[in-house]
């Protein structure tokens, strides 16, 4: 046995042994991933991105630094993803959920047919009137210089009723609004003179002054001429906005039904906190 303990050819077994287990130790590792295949199309976009950017071709060095910068990303995106980093990130989630819309919303959609938008206003008809329209004069009074203007207004008031219309500025404080305004919508006037201004001026009267009526710059004393109501829209002249608005309404509900479908397919389960719980059941009617 002693003789054999100091056979070299034993000590060189026992080396080789070693050696081929320290090296299967430190060989392990984690397990290959799938194969990263850079396709001719993501050669093609890196060319393009590059020429879009530098205005020329990349040189050979660097549609390689290209191709080399592209499976790294793969790689550190590949390598996070098995790690998890990607679980519970609120950003990488959300855009996950827009590309799923994105994906929902690319179906092809076919156009509208003629009888489709005529049955589409026929539907809706409220959403398609043109707005009130309205004639008439105004006579601003500026807040800031009466100590009273209400009192003020009034007394204008009674001098416009005696007044014609030619001289009906000379009766009000200056001021850059318009003092006439000839067949304007609605909108048109509220964007000028202040928001819900129209809705005051609708109840009146025509060929009488009126007033006063607030707006944010003040007070307005108003001789109405003409006032139209709002009409329904011919047909030729929404037909742009009946084919917008049906496509939208046609993707929302293809959407939905994706939607629900997907649904489907997960039981979902709410556990509330019981804080929750014990307001929920404190509420009349729980």
């Amino acid at each position: 046995m002693k003789r054999w303990l100091r056979e070299p050819l034993l000590h060189f077994l026992l080396l080789a042994v070693c050696a081929f287990a320290l090296y299967g130790w430190v060989s392990t590792g984690p397990a290959p991933r799938d194969g990263i295949v850079v396709s001719a199309a993501q050669v093609e976009n890196l060319v393009a991105t590059f020429e879009r950017t530098w205005q020329r071709p990349p040189s050979a060095a660097e549609l390689q630094h290209l191709i080399d910068r592209h499976v790294r990303d793969e790689v550190m995106y590949r390598e996070g993803v098995a790690l998890g980093l990607d679980a519970d990130d609120v950003v990488i989630r959300r855009r996950v959920q827009q590309k799923m819309q994105f994906l929902m919303e690319s179906d092809e959609m076919t156009a509208p047919t003629e009888a489709q938008l005529q049955a589409y206003l026929s539907a809706n008809p409220d959403r398609y009137r043109t707005l009130p329209r309205y004639s008439f004069t105004q006579v601003f009074i500026d807040l800031r210089r009466h100590p009273d203007a209400q009192r003020h207004a009034r007394e204008v008031l009674q001098t416009l009723t005696r007044s014609t219309g030619a001289e009906s500025a000379a009766h009000g404080d200056a001021t850059l609004l318009p003092v006439r305004f000839e067949d304007t919508d609605t909108a048109e006037i509220d964007r000028t003179i202040g928001a819900d201004f129209t809705a005051q001026l609708q109840p009146l009267a025509l060929d009488t002054w009126h007033g006063p009526l607030r707006s944010s710059y003040g007070l307005h004393l108003v001789l109405i001429t003409a006032k139209q109501p709002a009409l329904p829209a011919s047909f030729d002249e929404v037909r742009d906005v009946l084919a917008r608005d049906w496509s939208d309404e046609q993707r929302r509900l293809s959407d939905e039904r994706g939607y629900r479908a997907m649904r489907e397919r997960y039981s979902v389960r709410v556990d509330l906190p019981q804080r929750q719980r014990l307001a929920d059941a404190a509420t009349p009617g729980n």
